[in-house]
């Protein structure tokens, strides 16, 4: 018997070559050639996913470049919605106080000062929280605008 390896002789029935180490059974000799073939499979299975994955990803950017292309111009439309939905609350907030405090009006004389103190911190309710509406808006907007240029500077250097 002669080893695969090395090539030296050896007697027959030897498991093992007494030079190199090599492993001399069929059984192994059998699992290397499977587990070769195996690992064959799996990286041309994994070439063909990652091709796949590659393409699929480059719609995938493709798409979401689209999506990004007017973030600006979006984010400016929501800065202005979400400044006319917190004006509009706080507006009728202050309505619904003015109209509470006209419940006491038959008891005016008594709660003159009360009446009073109610309209105008329900007035000035009504103006802080649109204020506060409109700066918080300003922000998104600014930030809205921000993009918007910087989107047109990059279109400029392409």
């Amino acid at each position: 018997m002669i080893c695969k390896r090395c090539g030296q002789e050896l007697p027959d029935g030897t498991k093992f070559c007494t030079y190199c180490g090599q492993n001399q059974s069929e059984e192994v000799k059998q699992a290397e050639t499977s587990f070769k073939e195996t690992a064959q499979n799996v990286g041309n299975a994994a070439s063909e996913v990652a091709r796949n994955v590659g393409s699929k990803a480059s719609e995938v950017y493709i798409k979401s470049d689209a999506l990004f292309t007017n973030i600006g111009d979006k984010l400016c439309k929501l800065a202005k919605v979400l400044f006319w939905i917190g004006a509009i609350v706080s507006v009728i907030a202050g309505i619904v106080v003015i109209f509470g405090a006209f419940k006491y009006l038959k008891y005016f004389r008594y709660y003159a000062g009360t009446f009073f103190i109610t309209i105008i911190g329900a007035v000035l309710g009504s103006a802080l929280g649109v204020f506060v509406s409109w700066l918080s808006s300003l922000g998104l907007y600014a930030f809205g605008e921000l993009v918007r240029r910087v989107q047109a500077i990059e279109e400029r250097m392409r």
